[in-house]
């Protein structure tokens, strides 16, 4: 009776030990009884912020709105990249540190992800990229970012066949940037316009910090393009099309990029009344800020974040947010990072409610979105255009 009494006690202390390295082993990981914790790393200051702070709000109000999931609330812990290498390496660094978070959310600036990619691949944490588009992040497919935004290349790609759909138009300027963001779209576009037969008569470059370009815009106005594709973040953008616009250029078809995708944010900065009438721009959501179709996200965002007017940058972060609910609810009770994996591997044809086309993953293929449309100003609203032009 003594060794029944003794084995039995053996045996509980045994299960109340597995029962406590596995509760320890998912509160390692982000989960508690009651909270999952999400680390969301993207610019919260400076310039970039559309792409990192904008982009996390919308996340963070799907969050809230989605409640308790399987008994657990989701709390999102921001830290600012900065939109910088070394800024992302600090913010993985201290989110993964203090926080260990389930899953990371955000990656808004392609140079900044790729510096802090070897700290969160040797965490382990699957990672939802919102915003950085360059291939590299995702191909060769690395097993934990997923992106819901389009890769750089198929964005370059996506601006040569439009300008190939412009009548007599055969001759294209291009202004970019030269750094890892710009290079991918650059070389996108590139492959794209040598298969579409189109003759690219001058290439300029600047960079985030180029003050001033006349000097770009005039070597362009002297190889006499017939459109003008830029692929430029939003401040040298609004530099460039000023100087373009003195020189005549912005009555050529003028085409841009995801980066710029608020076509009426863009012009209201460059301020300068018909300089963004033949601006075409890419855009991945199925409708716009104002619309009657945004209604709906315009009231969940007020409703929980009562100081945020809606932009084209929340509606990426509510994507995201709203794959990263639907994986939480399908991954059930017990949350691992490697069963958050396995379930995003197995998300097909999700529809978020801000994209015209569902998002899709694979073990192989972690670049779940493909489908962008143009847009661009008419008397003041955005106008639809698709994907060829008219």
């Amino acid at each position: 009776m003594k060794i029944y009494k003794s084995t039995l006690r053996l045996l509980s202390l045994i299960v109340l030990l597995f029962s406590f390295v596995s509760t320890q082993s998912i509160a390692n990981e982000g989960v508690t009884k009651d909270k999952i914790v999400i680390g969301g790393i993207g610019a919260l200051s400076g310039p970039y912020y559309l792409y990192g702070e904008l982009v996390l709000n919308g996340a963070e109000a799907v969050f809230k709105e989605a409640g308790a999931i399987n008994g657990r609330t989701i709390e999102l812990q921001k830290e600012d990249s900065m939109c910088k290498g070394e800024g992302s390496i600090a913010a993985a660094k201290k989110v993964i540190a203090e926080h260990n978070p389930l899953m990371l959310v955000g990656f808004g600036c392609s140079n900044a992800t790729l510096a802090s990619q070897s700290i969160v691949l040797e965490a382990g944490i699957p990672s939802i990229v919102a915003g950085a588009t360059n291939d590299k992040i995702t191909t060769p497919n690395n097993g934990l970012y997923f992106r819901v935004v389009m890769k750089a290349s198929e964005e370059g790609a996506m601006q040569a066949n439009f300008v190939s759909t412009i009548p007599n138009v055969k001759k294209v300027a291009v202004v970019t940037q030269k750094d890892a963001w710009g290079t991918a779209k650059w070389e996108g576009f590139m492959s794209a316009a040598k298969s579409k037969g189109l003759d690219v008569v001058a290439v300029e470059e600047m960079t985030l910090d180029t003050p001033d370009a006349t000097a770009q815009a005039l070597r362009m106005k002297n190889a006499n393009p017939d459109a003008i594709v830029t692929i430029l973040y939003p401040k040298p953008t609004i530099v460039f099309l000023r100087s373009a616009h003195q020189l005549g250029l912005t009555k050529l078809p003028t085409i841009g990029h995801t980066s710029v995708s608020d076509v009426k944010d863009l012009a209201g900065k460059v301020n300068l009344p018909g300089a963004l009438d033949n601006f075409y721009t890419i855009s991945l959501t199925s409708f716009t800020p104002g619309e009657p179709e945004a209604a709906k996200t315009t009231a969940m965002l007020k409703k929980h974040l009562p100081n945020e007017e809606l932009t084209q940058y929340h509606l990426w972060g509510v994507a995201a947010g709203e794959l990263i609910v639907d994986a939480l609810k399908r991954a059930g009770k017990d949350l691992t990072r490697q069963k958050m994996v396995d379930t995003l591997r197995s998300t097909s044809s999700f529809k978020a409610s801000p994209y015209p086309a569902p998002l899709s993953f694979s073990k192989t293929d972690h670049d779940g979105y493909e489908m962008g449309l143009f847009t661009k100003l008419k008397d003041g609203k955005v106008v639809k255009i698709g994907t060829s032009y008219k």
